[in-house]
C-alpha cells in the first residue's frame, strides 16, 4: 500500500505533461513553418537570380535585332527587349513555385538604340514572393540586377583595349 502511494503523482501535477507538450508543439510548429517558408523564399530568390543572369547573358549576345529590310537608316536596329524579357520568364517558368505574374518589374538598360559593342547592358528583375503561411505577412519583394558586357560580333567576347 505504501509503495502505491509513492508512485502516484499529486493531484495538482496530473495534466502538467500534457500542457507542456502542447505548448512545446505549438512552438515547434511555428519553427517548422518558418524553416519551410524561408526555404521557399531562398529558392525563389535563387531562381530570380538565375533567370536574370540568363536574360543578361542573352542581352549581351543579342543586344538588338538587326533590321534586314534594307530600307532602314542607320543604326538599322529593332527593339528586342520583348525577347530578353521572354528569356527571363522562360528560364524561371520551369520551376513549380515561381508564378510568372508575380514579376512586377523587368527593366533593361540602356535602350536598344544605345547598346554598343564593348559597353554594358543591365537587366533588373523584381519579383513578389507570396508567403504560403499568411501569419508571416503578405509577402516579400525580391530584387536582383545583373550587368554584362555586350560582346562584339565575331570577336569571341574580346574587346580591344581603349
Amino acid at each position: 500500500m505504501k509503495r502505491r502511494l509513492l508512485l502516484r503523482k499529486p493531484r495538482s501535477e496530473r495534466g502538467q505533461a500534457l500542457v507542456e507538450f502542447s505548448l512545446g508543439m505549438i512552438v515547434m510548429a511555428f519553427l517548422l513553418l518558418g524553416v519551410i517558408e524561408f526555404g521557399m523564399l531562398l529558392y525563389n530568390y535563387i531562381v530570380v537570380v538565375d533567370a536574370t543572369d540568363e536574360a543578361a547573358a542573352y542581352a549581351s549576345i543579342y543586344p538588338y535585332e538587326r533590321d534586314m529590310d534594307g530600307s532602314c537608316t542607320p543604326p538599322c536596329r529593332l527593339d528586342n527587349d520583348a525577347d530578353i524579357v521572354a528569356r527571363l520568364r522562360d528560364t524561371s517558368s520551369g520551376n513549380s513555385i515561381i508564378q510568372e505574374g508575380n514579376y512586377f518589374s523587368i527593366t533593361i538598360t540602356p535602350d536598344y538604340l544605345h547598346r554598343q559593342p564593348c559597353s554594358t547592358v543591365t537587366v533588373e528583375a523584381r519579383y513578389h514572393h507570396d508567403f504560403i503561411f499568411s501569419l508571416f505577412g503578405p509577402g516579400l519583394d525580391l530584387h536582383y540586377e545583373t550587368t554584362k558586357m555586350i560582346a562584339p560580333p565575331g570577336s569571341m567576347g574580346i574587346c580591344p583595349p581603349h
